[in-house]
């Protein structure tokens, strides 16, 4: 295990599966908790405290530790973006061939998985980025590899708007919401 030069390797663990997508929030206590979305439909919470406890090298590794859920939620479809609500931390917002958003505030290892809304308007295609409203916690956007567009509100369980990008070129995005709660970038990718 090699660490860029000046970083020292801290914890090591080994996936049974590959992540496509990753996110990290200070869930319970600092350390916090790291979720994976992973190629074959799996949502695995990491504990950052049992990956670094113990030997960090390479003889020392074990298969899955720290790994404190794994929840198949997403079928056999790669779990391609993944992200927690930073106002309701408890709230994660995945993407394969849908979006889903597990509630994690119960209990971890089954959380309660839930729609943002009917119907499922990335269908036959698969969600490339989810994003979360920086300003109000209820709002979610999704985009998908068609260019589909789709903004939800999760207090209505509904979509307020969706849109299609007419080149079909839409860019995943990490961030769809700026610092104003009513304004949003749709990013294209382009030729040159």
């Amino acid at each position: 295990m090699h660490a860029p030069q000046g970083l020292l390797t801290q914890g090591v663990t080994q996936s049974p599966a590959r992540f496509c997508s990753l996110d990290w929030m200070d869930l319970n206590d600092p350390f916090g908790i790291i979720a994976g979305g992973m190629e074959d439909g799996v949502i695995t919470m990491w504990d950052p405290k049992k990956i670094l406890d113990g030997d960090c090298t390479m003889a020392n590794l074990k298969r899955g530790k720290g790994c404190v859920s794994a929840t198949k939620i997403h079928g056999d479809y790669p779990v391609s973006t993944i992200e927690f609500n930073l106002h309701k931390k408890n709230l994660l917002a995945s993407g394969g061939a849908e979006v889903l958003i597990q509630d994690l505030s119960h209990n971890i290892k089954q959380p309660t998985v839930f729609k943002p809304g009917n119907p499922n308007y990335h269908e036959g295609s698969r969600i490339t980025s989810i994003s979360w409203n920086r300003i109000v916690p209820h709002i979610l956007a999704s985009s998908s590899e068609d260019g589909k567009i789709v903004v939800w509100d999760l207090k209505v369980n509904r979509s307020v708007f969706n849109f299609t990008e007419p080149s079909s070129n839409s860019a995943a995005s990490d961030d769809y919401f700026g610092q104003q709660e009513q304004q949003m970038a749709a990013p294209q990718k382009r030729e040159l």
